[in-house]
C-alpha cells in the first residue's frame, strides 16, 4: 500500500497542478480568477501532502534499512532457523510461524505503526506456542517453563524470559531501545485501549522482533 499511496499522491499532485492552467474559464474575470486561485490552491495543498508524504515514507525505509530489518532479513532467518533446529521438536511448525515476520517492514514503511507493534508481538507469540509445544512434548519436565500448574499458559512475557530471551539494549540505538516489559504495556495500551504506539516505540518493537529472530535458533539449541 505504501508504493501505491506514493504514486497516487504524486499523479494527483500533477494533475491538480495542471488543473488551473488546463481547465477553460468562464468569460467574466472576476470569476476566472476566483476558479483561478481555488484550484490552484487546491493544486498547491496536494502538492505539498504529497511531498511530506513522500519525505516521510523515504525517512521511514532509510531508518529500517540502516538496521537491516527487512524482507530478505527474514527469509536468511528462516532457512537458519531450518539448519538450526532441524532435530528440534515441532520444528516444522516453529519455523513455519516466523513467516509472518517479512511483513512487518512493510507495515512499518506504510506507516500502520499499531498493526506492526501487534504484528511484530504476535509473530513471537506463535513462535513461542510452537516452541512450548515441542519442548513439553519431549520434555514433560520443562512445563513449568510455560504454564502454570492449573496448566494455564504463563503471559508470553514470562515464557520468554524463561527461555532467556532478553534483548540486549547496551547496543542498541536510542531511537529503537524498548524493554520487554515496556514493549507488552505499549501493546496492551494499544489492544484494549485503542492507544496508538509512538514512531519510538513501533521502531523498538521491530527491533525487538529482529533481536528475537537473530537470538532465538541459538536459544533454543541449548535446550536440546
Amino acid at each position: 500500500m505504501g508504493y501505491f499511496r506514493l504514486l497516487l499522491f504524486s499523479l494527483a499532485s500533477v494533475m491538480a497542478s495542471l488543473a488551473p492552467f488546463t481547465v477553460s474559464q468562464p468569460s467574466d474575470p472576476w470569476l476566472a480568477t476566483a476558479q483561478f486561485l481555488l484550484l490552484y490552491g487546491i493544486s498547491t495543498l496536494v502538492l505539498t501532502f504529497a511531498v511530506v508524504e513522500i519525505t516521510v515514507y523515504g525517512q521511514r525505509i532509510s531508518l529500517r534499512n540502516s538496521v537491516k530489518s527487512d524482507v530478505e532479513f527474514f527469509k536468511k532467518q528462516k532457512k537458519v532457523w531450518a539448519e538450526k533446529l532441524a532435530d528440534f521438536p515441532n520444528s516444522d511448525n516453529i519455523v513455519t510461524c516466523i513467516d509472518g515476520a517479512k511483513v512487518v517492514p512493510q507495515l512499518f514503511d506504510s506507516g500502520s505503526f499499531g498493526l506492526t507493534l501487534l504484528w511484530s508481538c504476535a509473530v513471537m507469540e506463535q513462535t513461542i506456542d510452537a516452541v512450548a509445544e515441542g519442548v513439553i512434548s519431549k520434555e514433560p519436565s520443562r512445563r513449568e517453563m510455560f504454564r502454570h500448574k492449573n496448566n494455564f499458559r504463563k503471559a508470553y512475557l514470562e515464557q520468554m524470559e524463561n527461555l532467556g530471551f532478553c534483548p540486549d539494549l547496551s547496543k542498541s540505538r536510542d531511537d529503537e531501545k524498548i524493554t520487554l516489559e515496556d514493549l507488552y504495556s505499549v501493546r496492551n495500551d494499544f489492544a484494549h485501549r485503542n492507544v496508538l504506539p509512538t514512531f519510538q516505540q513501533t521502531f523498538g518493537a521491530m527491533a525487538t522482533l529482529k533481536s528475537f529472530i537473530e537470538e532465538m535458533p541459538e536459544i533454543l539449541q541449548g535446550l536440546k
